[in-house]
């Protein structure tokens, strides 16, 4: 298990003993979604890094199969504290700014440095959720700002996803490492997508909320329902912005079908089908500051991509080389990427290539491997 997880990716400079490695994850690990795939992945490489082991720390009573391998401790039943002095870690990893408050309590005088991972801008996300009442999302924005400012002093450095992300967590001078998604390579490979004659494939896989731009997407499917495209939306319908029954009057359109959210595991041969797959996020701060799991995963399968020019897609996606890049918030633009496409050839040429860069950046043994070199930046003395 370890081997494949570890892929290609070369260490130099181990140090002589162990690093230890806890990673808290304070929620339910077996879900397939962004945070905990991230976090399971994320483990799973570390551990198959030479002279490094890795503890979960969860609340999960069972973890999915792929982590059985890794030392687990459940905070259902035990403290993070009782756990930290059970592994006696070197480095506890928090994930999410939800770890954050629980970390400052029993790290310091167990002598293991605190190093958090965040994945977004908590604060501005609360903002930006529609189905919430809006005096309660300002209320729930400032809690969490000042929650920030109490917890994030104390961490020994930061792990973020974007460059946004990482000028924003600077003030606290800490150290900062941009550490964006991974794939599995091994489960993520090119399929050739069976279709009809002459019709093309657009897949969109992930969450429905506002800022993934769902409604820019069905906007761009009514323009084009006199055209060669076929659109396939996966993901949970209660996770749309103004809930279930507006979503099924939005997707009441001849050319668009709706499948419910699959298992991570089963979700390499729903966009084998495809033969674009979309990323449409609008421009926001949960855009900005975020990064979209769903592209390393995309450009493994070796599909021609189109997606927003927002956030750090730029610094992904080389436009016209691995995938097309559009205008945010404009249905025009992205159906005019989606014409673009509709050759086969052209879609290869850019599938080829998306892979290749999949390959080179972002397995999940080239993350961990660059994650593993930062905690030794943080141990000067016994790692160097």
């Amino acid at each position: 298990m370890r081997e494949r997880w570890l892929g290609c990716a070369k260490y130099t400079g181990l140090p002589t003993e162990p690093m230890r490695i806890s990673v808290f994850y304070p929620g339910e690990l077996g879900q397939s979604r962004g945070t905990p795939m991230r976090c399971l992945n994320l483990s799973l490489a570390l551990s198959g890094i030479p002279e490094t082991a890795v503890a979960l720390m969860t609340r999960s009573e069972n973890l999915p199969r792929e982590a059985l391998e890794l030392q687990h401790f459940s905070l259902s039943q035990s403290s993070l504290a009782d756990a930290i002095d059970k592994f006696c870690p070197d480095i506890l990893f928090g994930q999410t700014h939800a770890a954050a408050r629980e970390m400052v309590r029993p790290s310091p005088a167990r002598g293991c440095l605190r190093v958090i991972d965040l994945h977004g801008d908590m604060a501005g996300e609360i903002l930006e959720s529609a189905r919430t009442p809006w005096l309660r999302r300002v209320a729930g924005s400032i809690r969490q700002r000042v929650s920030e400012r109490l917890h994030f002093p104390l961490m020994d450095g930061f792990t973020v996803v974007s460059q946004a992300l990482l000028l924003e967590v600077q003030c606290y001078g800490r150290p900062v490492a941009i550490v964006r998604g991974g794939v599995d390579l091994s489960l993520f490979q090119p399929r050739a997508a069976r279709a009809e004659e002459g019709l093309v494939n657009v897949i969109y896989a992930g969450s429905f909320r506002n800022y993934q731009g769902i409604d820019v997407l069905l906007a761009t499917a009514k323009i084009m329902r006199s055209e060669p495209f076929a659109f396939t939306l996966i993901g949970q319908v209660e996770s749309y912005g103004a809930g279930a029954a507006a979503f099924r009057r939005a997707t009441d359109i001849s050319n668009v079908k709706v499948i419910p959210e699959q298992p991570h595991g089963e979700m390499p041969a729903w966009l084998g089908k495809g033969d674009i797959l979309v990323v449409p996020r609008l421009q926001c701060r949960s855009a900005e500051f975020g990064f979209p799991s769903k592209i390393p995963e995309y450009m493994a399968m070796g599909k021609a991509i189109v997606a927003t020019d927002v956030g750090d897609h730029g610094r992904i996606i080389s436009n016209g080389v691995d995938g097309v890049l559009v205008r945010a918030g404009c249905p025009e633009s992205l159906a005019t990427g989606l014409r673009g496409l509709r050759e086969a050839r052209r879609r290869s040429e850019l599938g080829g290539r998306a892979r290749s860069t999949a390959e080179q950046n972002y397995s999940w043994g080239k993350i961990a491997t660059g994650v593993r070199k930062f905690f030794d930046s943080l141990h000067p003395t016994s790692y160097d």
